[in-house]
């Protein structure tokens, strides 16, 4: 399994992206991670449209900790797609090992 620290910040490596990437607490990032991987996992599935649409979090805060969470796996991106709200296909995630 490809190693994360969990105090990874994503970003393009523009100044503006770095400077959002590292603005954010690291509590929060893993307080955002611990809501996502829940809900997840209380649902069953979700993709990112639902986590945003469901969990009342931005699509700026959903996204990088989705991929800090595959990255670390603990949530899977199998393959599958199911429709978002405006009918395109998005990826849906798993909690691993469930």
């Amino acid at each position: 399994m490809n190693q994360l620290s969990l105090n990874f910040s994503p970003h393009n490596g523009t100044a503006t992206s770095i400077a959002a990437a590292t603005s954010q607490a690291p509590c929060k990032k893993q307080r955002d991670r611990d809501r996502i991987v829940a809900f997840v996992k209380a649902q069953g599935s979700a993709t990112r449209d639902e986590l945003v649409n469901l969990l009342g979090m931005g699509v700026g805060t959903v996204c990088p900790r989705v991929n800090e969470l595959v990255k670390l796996g603990l949530l899977i991106e199998p393959g599958e797609r199911r429709a978002t709200r405006t009918g395109s296909k998005a990826f849906v995630l798993y909690v691993k090992g469930t």
